[in-house]
């Protein structure tokens, strides 16, 4: 199933992910919780509004994102390539994702740098 069209990225409408973005800086949201990731699609929508926010911060859970050390059902850790990716387009060596693997799952902390004033 082809996910990228010019409507859709990674699987998620282009519309959803402005309503999405919109809402988060509308809100001036600083604790986001996201419930599923897939693709990575929304949370880089998410990243992308909190990283003007000096103490924003971003957690997603979703149980079938799988890193390589952890197998099992589920995306193999493609959300996380994607987000991983793209935060390397977007911020360079300033991002930062670490997946720390446990016994159900992992744990991702994701470091972006901070907004300035100027």
């Amino acid at each position: 199933m082809e996910t990228n069209r010019p409507d859709r990225v990674d699987g998620m409408l282009v519309s959803e992910l402005k309503i999405l973005a919109e809402l988060v800086r509308t809100s001036k949201a600083s604790n986001v919780l996201e419930i599923g990731m897939a693709n990575g699609s929304s949370t880089l929508a998410i990243l992308g509004e909190l990283k003007s926010t000096p103490q924003g911060r971003l957690t997603s859970v979703d149980p079938f994102q799988m890193h390589p050390s952890n197998p099992g059902p589920g995306y193999d850790g493609v959300g996380l390539d994607n987000v991983r990716r793209r935060l390397a387009i977007v911020f360079g060596g300033a991002a930062r994702l670490d997946a720390i693997p446990g016994p159900e799952g992992f744990r991702v902390a994701i470091d972006l740098p901070c907004a300035s004033d100027d």
